[in-house]
C-alpha cells in the first residue's frame, strides 16, 4: 500500500513536467518563424526607407517579379 501512494505521488509530481515538453521539431519551427518574420522586418525597412544594399542582400541576383501588368519582369 506504501508503495502504492509513492507511486502515484511520483507520478502526480512528474507528469506535468512531462505533459509541458514541446514535441520533437517544435524548436525548429518556433526557431524558422522567428527567422521569418525578422526577414520580413527587414525588408518592409528596406522597403520603407528605400535602402538599396539591403535590397540587395535580402533578395537573389536572379529575383524574378510580376509587374503590375502582370509581364514578368526581372532586377
Amino acid at each position: 500500500m506504501k508503495n502504492m501512494i509513492s507511486v502515484a505521488a511520483l507520478l502526480a509530481l512528474t507528469l506535468p513536467f512531462s505533459l509541458a515538453q514541446t514535441p520533437p521539431g517544435a524548436t525548429r519551427i518556433a526557431i524558422a518563424k522567428e527567422e521569418l518574420r525578422r526577414l520580413s522586418g527587414e525588408l518592409n525597412e528596406a522597403v520603407r526607407t528605400h535602402d538599396q544594399a539591403a535590397l540587395k542582400r535580402i533578395f537573389a541576383n536572379d529575383y524574378v517579379y510580376p509587374a503590375l501588368s502582370w509581364a514578368v519582369s526581372g532586377t
